[in-house]
């Protein structure tokens, strides 16, 4: 395992550094490099590297199979899955066009949290892609723990360990409706997924028209921006809304982009307000838990000041998801939405062999 892993590492250095360059210019920025060393080192330290470029290559399967797949969890937290094609979702800051995602959701503050990378795909790709998973498994001589579960939509499971049984990453496989839904929509129109933009306002204005009927988010919030969109869904999650954001927004004293939409918000808020980033992290996690705040994080909250409603926000939320996977949860309803107004007679001949799913859109 100790040779695979070698190669393995040479292999992630090299295709994360050479699109990174691709996207960003050689050299790149400062900021980027930093942001890529500080994550190449903890894959490769860590012995996660096999976990990451199997997963790369299932995606890169799927795309050959015609296939397309979606991220659940916070893979898309990483540059490094972006760079090597595990994930669409960019984290760097906005102004190099990403999300503004920090490296530790996944990794943890010190970097040393084994990643958890599940893959959602359409019923037609998933007994292929499982067969590919399990040949390169056994091909490398890979420790695994074998699980098989239908919780949560969870079809495939294999835990990856060293010799010594340290795990170094999980990797999901699992059967997805809407994988499936894209994959026929994509099929029909010859248009995919990955070319539709994102800023279409007629498709952010269908989602919002069918989410209003019955969302009290939605008909407050009117999102008008895919960012937006993504917020809001995140406020539509775990009781968010009423626990956190409705008031303040009720009474004017925030607005979308600073209520708490996610645990990412947190930490990222946090620090911009001067905290340490260690102690930044603590109380996103202590919120992600529901766990609220200690003694000691509202003080540092008061003397950071941050404001009463957000401090009585984080005492009362309940587990905030990662920004990622709402990312990818709000793509695959946009993209049906899209097709919705742009095709719409292929939509209804799709949605109506899928009458049962509930869309966004």
């Amino acid at each position: 395992m100790n040779e695979r892993i070698s190669d393995y590492n040479k292999e992630i250095v090299k295709i994360a550094t050479s699109k990174a360059h691709e996207l960003y210019g050689n050299p790149m920025p400062q900021e980027i490099q930093k942001r890529l060393d500080i994550e190449l080192k903890s894959i490769i330290d860590n012995e996660f590297t096999i976990t990451y470029m199997l997963s790369a290559k299932l995606v890169e399967k799927i795309d050959i199979l015609g296939g397309i797949s979606f991220n659940r969890g916070s893979i898309g937290s990483s540059l490094v899955a972006y760079l090597v094609g595990i994930t669409t979702t960019n984290p760097l800051p906005k102004q190099y066009g990403g999300d503004n995602i920090p490296f530790e959701v996944l990794s943890g503050a010190d970097y040393t949290e084994s990643p958890n990378i599940c893959l959602d795909v359409s019923k037609e790709c998933y007994e292929d892609i499982c067969t590919y998973s399990d040949s390169m498994l056994e091909q490398g001589k890979i420790n695994v723990k074998e699980y098989e579960t239908t919780n949560n939509g969870v079809q495939y499971t294999r835990i990856i360990e060293t010799n010594t049984n340290r795990e170094i990453g999980r990797i999901d496989i699992c059967k997805n409706t809407r994988a499936t839904i894209l994959e026929q929509l994509k099929e029909l129109t010859a248009v995919a997924p990955s070319t539709i933009p994102l800023d279409d306002e007629e498709v952010i204005k269908e989602i919002s028209s069918v989410q209003e009927k019955g969302n009290e988010i939605f008909q407050v919030i009117k999102p008008k921006t895919f960012e937006e969109l993504i917020k809001t869904f995140g406020l539509s999650i775990n009781n968010l809304w009423n626990d956190g954001a409705k008031q303040p927004i009720a009474e004017g004293i925030a607005t979308i982009n600073e209520v708490i939409t996610s645990r990412d918000d947190i930490l990222l808020y946090l620090l911009k307000q001067g905290a340490e980033r260690k102690e930044a992290f603590e109380i996103m996690t202590n919120v992600r838990k529901g766990k609220g705040l200690d003694t000691n994080q509202e003080e540092t909250m008061k003397q950071l000041n941050i404001p009463s409603w957000y401090i009585e926000a984080c005492k009362k939320l309940q587990v905030p998801f990662p920004k990622a996977h709402l990312i990818s949860n709000t793509s695959r309803e946009y993209y049906i939405a899209w097709y919705k107004v742009h095709f719409p007679k292929e939509y209804e001949q799709v949605i109506g062999v899928h009458a049962d799913v509930e869309l966004g859109g």
